[in-house]
């Protein structure tokens, strides 16, 4: 409920809540890396508990009015930054925090684009997507991004 509240924050759509509530935040990225651009960094996975803490932090800067029509406001980063890497003892930039929600809101749009298919149906009972197999094959063929959620 989480995602879709925060993802309903940046979309306005309330149509989406029941599509989305059900799917998990490894459903949208899985192991997907987010790198910071600098040359000399590395690659950052994402464990669940760290997806779960920056979705909290920001739900609780949405509620703080720090996010405003253009996105997170500078101190809402600087709050995010600060408060999970000292919770999560790790050392990450806004670079990464921003890269991950770009992820989120990739999967997001898939999703919802998803859903609005002739030939799917969420399937409840798996959490997933359901299609026959020559519908998934035409999908693939079109957009890549779709294969994790074959």
């Amino acid at each position: 409920m989480a995602y879709t509240e925060l993802m309903m924050s940046m979309d306005g759509s309330d149509h989406v809540k029941q599509m989305c509530s059900p799917i998990t935040l490894s459903d949208i990225d899985g192991s997907l890396a987010v790198s910071n651009k600098s040359s000399s960094s590395k690659k950052k996975m994402w464990t669940k508990s760290m997806e779960r803490k920056f979705l909290d932090l920001l739900l609780e800067q949405v509620h703080l009015g720090r996010k405003g029509e253009g996105g997170f406001k500078k101190e809402a980063w600087t709050a995010i930054e600060r408060t999970f890497n000292s919770a999560m003892n790790s050392n990450l930039s806004r670079d990464h925090f921003k890269n991950k929600l770009k992820t989120w809101k990739v999967g997001y749009k898939v999703m919802k684009d998803l859903k609005n298919t002739s030939g799917l149906a969420w399937n409840e009972e798996t959490q997933t997507v359901d299609a026959e197999d020559s519908v998934w094959d035409d999908l693939l063929k079109v957009g890549s991004s779709l294969y994790s959620f074959h």
